[in-house]
């Protein structure tokens, strides 16, 4: 079946809103909180990708991706919304862990008003505007026609190929060089990023990328990106990897080896030849000479302070369960909650656990959605996967990025970066198909 002129140029144009959306994503997002102003220029140029977008396609509503796919995407968009409705004065102050706020309240005002529920409408406000312009690039991604999926995998290897590039400048440079924030993880890759966590995930997903690219095939029989190609830019991104010190980066390592298994276990000379790259990546650091001891001494379990804040996290949980203190109250709520014995001269900026911190901020109602979220996506991944073996590639990468994410959350804060947070939700995106795509098979664009 023809696809109409019109579509093609839409499709087209499109694709070159997706790449620009991840490129800015992975160039400005990597900051956090303490950049507002890279985070601000990141949602002002997503708002008019997004504008740009909406004027040139039209017809949108012909080709969605489904009605699982928008009670995703609204529900990421309202959610923190609904802490930021006003409360009358009984029903506020009746809400868990509220006394003390109250308290201070009714001696600044002299009488009970009405709140938010959020403890922090500012930050719960921000926090929005940074999942507003994730949900953007899920919709962007979510439209985009089969053709044109690859798109977003060749713009996240770009964008970490040039994160291990300036990672190389930065190890050659010392400690102070070519950083893109003042506050950084100085003496290790972090690239664009801040923190060299999210420099590590940025890498892997960018090796996932190179792996699914490697494994596609055009319709023609050629490969997306020649295995030599994809093999030289495993070793770089692996060794990249190695260089974050990050631990729970390298340990995931082992997330793209499996998609490389699974995508390649057919083609035997291919999946040698990744295999072979990834033992050498894993061997390069011990000819780095000092190199492998700072990273050896970063799996030093002692001194870690992980445990002590995930303690104090857990009883700020309690006292605001089941509702939460707002998206964005964790700093004050913890440090109301540290214990005397663990004060220092340190701000705990972060749980260094997502789930514990979401479950802090957005209680009971927050957990729920994100294991519905995830249940959802699960299913949409099986789904894909047993559905259209060609798309597995590009669907055994969106697993393989989520998954990186969601071990991540488990010791780190991941999605709290503008950057993972784009680059997971438009992953997301790939695991659904506009219907006209589905039902006919004819890839739009």
């Amino acid at each position: 079946m023809a696809v109409p002129e019109q579509q093609h140029d839409f499709s087209g144009r499109q694709a070159v809103i997706v790449a620009a959306i991840v490129l800015c994503a992975v160039f400005l997002g990597g900051g956090g909180s303490p950049a507002p102003d890279a985070e601000l220029l990141l949602q002002l140029i997503i708002a008019a990708l997004a504008a740009a977008w909406v004027w040139w396609g039209h017809g949108l509503s012909r080709r969605s991706p489904g009605p699982l796919f928008t009670a995703i995407v609204v529900a990421m968009a309202i959610f923190p919304l609904l802490q930021l409705i006003p409360l009358p004065p009984g029903t506020w102050e009746a809400l868990p862990g509220r006394t003390t706020s109250a308290a201070a309240l009714e001696l600044a005002r002299g009488e009970g008003g009405w709140e938010p529920l959020s403890l922090t409408p500012h930050a719960t406000l921000a926090a929005w505007l940074a999942i507003l312009s994730a949900a953007v690039g899920m919709v962007v991604v979510g439209h985009l026609g089969s053709r044109r999926r690859h798109i977003v995998l060749l713009a996240i290897l770009g964008g970490a190929g040039l994160t291990a590039v300036v990672g190389a400048f930065q190890l050659a440079g010392g400690e102070s060089a070519w950083r893109a924030y003042t506050a950084s993880h100085r003496g290790w890759i972090t690239g664009f990023m801040a923190n060299r966590n999210a420099a590590a995930d940025v890498l892997l997903i960018g090796l996932c990328a190179a792996i699914a690219l490697a494994a596609s095939h055009r319709r023609d029989g050629t490969a997306r990106l020649p295995r030599g190609m994809a093999a030289a830019l495993c070793v770089i991104l692996a060794v990249a990897v190695i260089f974050t010190g990050s631990r729970t980066g390298i340990a995931l390592l082992l997330v793209p080896a499996i998609l490389a298994w699974v995508l390649l276990r057919e083609k035997r000379r291919g999946l040698g030849v990744v295999a072979a790259l990834f033992a050498v990546a894993a061997l390069v650091p011990t000819f780095a000479g000092s190199a492998l001891g700072r990273v050896g001494d970063r799996f030093a379990v002692a001194g870690d302070f992980r445990a002590e804040l995930w303690r104090d996290a857990a009883f700020a949980t309690g006292q605001f369960w089941p509702v939460g203190g707002g998206i964005g109250s964790f700093v004050p709520a913890v440090i109301a909650a540290e214990r005397l014995e663990v004060v220092d001269a340190t701000q705990p900026n972060r749980a260094h656990n997502d789930y514990l911190e979401f479950a802090l901020e957005a209680g009971l109602p927050g957990l729920l959605l994100v294991a519905a979220i995830m249940l959802a996506l699960a299913w949409q991944f099986v789904r894909r996967w047993c559905a259209d073996p060609t798309q597995r590639p590009i669907t055994g990468f969106a697993g393989a990025t989520l998954a990186i994410v969601a071990l991540h959350s488990a010791v780190d804060y991941p999605l709290r970066s503008m950057t993972l947070a784009c680059l997971a939700a438009m992953t997301a995106g790939l695991l659904f198909v506009p219907r006209r795509d589905d039902r006919s098979g004819v890839a739009a664009g």
